[in-house]
């Protein structure tokens, strides 16, 4: 094991800090992200990882070969993002890819993979008019919400001169469907919006080095347009 060798350089704020080298870092205390995410909107899926000292707030890491990180097999794209100079790894599939294997070895040649599955959710067909004087509930389509997942419905409209926002919440096991309440449609006009809907859970990966990690799953559903009435 190697213990870091040397500070992350500063860019003159914490956000823009340059990526520390993995190979400089003790392997155990690799700290792991990985994300898949399916957007219904667009019909792609993208896997992503990314990696840090120690915790999630660690000093960003750039793998240094041999070290590598797959998903299902395939080789994630190193990325750095602009103005942050943060690296992260990235492959898009077209289409569902609603299960699949994270693999992540170290430079040492120690491997962890974990196996993720995206449940999916979408709009039921016949959700609005919704009218802003009273609550509106709706139960989307797919299976009802496990442990660690939730539901989030954002209502939007952008318009010149105007703009409209809203957020419903859904958390509860066994839940299958969002409650918009009356205190936040009340302050939304009347007229043409478009509701988005997103499914996610984030919990520990089964097998990461000992500094933990973190895993999310997320499904987009199509957007809708509905309209709001008095």
């Amino acid at each position: 094991m190697r213990p870091l060798l040397r500070s992350t350089a500063s860019l003159g704020v914490a956000a823009c800090q340059l990526a520390e080298q993995s190979v400089n870092v003790n392997q155990s205390r690799i700290w792991t992200d990985y994300e898949l995410h399916y957007d219904a909107n667009t019909d792609l899926t993208t896997a992503k990882a990314s990696f840090r000292f120690g915790s999630a707030l660690g000093t960003p890491l750039d793998l240094t070969s041999p070290s590598e990180v797959r998903f299902n097999g395939e080789l994630l794209a190193r990325q750095v993002q602009m103005g942050t100079n943060f690296v992260t790894y990235e492959r898009t599939f077209a289409g569902q890819v609603t299960s699949g294997t994270f693999r992540f070895e170290d430079t040492e040649g120690e491997a962890y993979s974990n196996t993720v599955t995206v449940r999916p959710v979408a709009f039921p067909s016949d959700v609005g008019p919704i009218d802003n004087d009273g609550s509106y509930a709706f139960d989307w389509v797919g299976s009802s919400l496990a442990s660690g997942e939730q539901v989030d419905v954002t209502l939007w409209r952008l318009v010149p001169g105007s703009a409209s926002l809203a957020l419903f919440s859904q958390t509860q096991d066994g839940a299958r469907g969002v409650v918009m309440d009356a205190t936040q449609l009340r302050n939304v006009s009347p007229g043409d919006v478009a509701l988005k809907m997103e499914r996610r859970w984030r919990g520990a990966p089964g097998r990461a080095p000992e500094a933990g990690g973190r895993l999310t799953v997320k499904w987009t559903a199509s957007d809708r347009a509905v309209t709001i009435v008095d």
